[in-house]
């Protein structure tokens, strides 16, 4: 597939000189480049998700959809938290029968 991309002067020079010395030309050089920038990045991706569990198909996603997904539990969550409050204990009385 064809397309066209605008890079700085200065890239297309480097460019043509690292494929005038390696006999390649400009486009093969570009076409490697971004295989290897699309393969580093999914690699960081399987790696992300590995690390911090993230889901497999979060990149195919509607992110709105994912969104509700995760925040789903979020009000269950509130529900059983306010039943864990801050309250003072209970008063123990000592053995003499007052309380503490």
């Amino acid at each position: 597939m064809r397309t066209i991309i605008d890079l700085p002067e200065e890239d297309i020079k480097m460019l043509d000189h690292l494929a005038k010395g390696m006999s390649k030309s400009r486009a093969e050089l570009v076409r490697r480049s971004v295989s290897a920038y699309l393969e580093k990045e999914m690699e960081n991706a399987t790696i992300s998700n590995d690390i911090y569990g993230a889901y497999d198909d979060v990149f195919t996603k509607d992110s709105l959809k994912l969104q509700n997904e995760l925040r789903s539990d979020w009000d269950e969550r509130e529900t059983q938290s306010s039943h864990w409050s801050l309250q003072e204990p209970a008063q123990q009385p000592y053995k003499d029968g007052k309380t503490q």
